[in-house]
């Protein structure tokens, strides 16, 4: 009899209004989209110390461009400006995509670190 045991894509889709677009979850990619937030974070807070507000847009539409498609794939940036054409609202929409990303890891984690159990389980019992 064969143990059969269904595989998990590595594929986490994201709906922002009417655009789907889709995350590759798989461990260097969760590294990948762990520097592109804290990037963002640390270029937003460097942002608001400014006081040229025309050169706060300009860095602030080059900041989310570079971030939302470091995310969600080249020319991402464009399609979801252009059905929200605002810098602020787009800001919003990726802190709430990488919060969600962030709970979708925890939840894979969890499946993880019960394999992990498991390979210990056994790794003790063949001693």
């Amino acid at each position: 009899m064969a143990i059969k045991i269904n595989t998990q894509k590595t594929e986490i889709p994201v709906q922002l209004g009417e655009l789907t677009f889709t995350i590759d979850a798989s461990d260097e990619s969760m590294n990948k989209l762990n520097k592109t937030y804290k990037q963002f974070k640390e270029e937003a807070q460097s942002m608001q110390s400014k006081e040229n507000y025309e050169e706060d847009l300009e860095q602030s539409r080059k900041m989310l461009k570079g971030a939302y498609d470091a995310l969600l794939g080249k020319g991402s940036f464009e399609e979801v400006y252009n059905q929200t054409p605002s810098l602020l609202l787009l800001a919003d929409y990726f802190v709430q995509i990488c919060e969600s990303l962030d709970e979708e890891f925890k939840k894979m984690g969890i499946k993880k670190s019960q394999a992990d159990k498991a390979k210990k389980y056994l790794k003790n019992n063949k001693k």
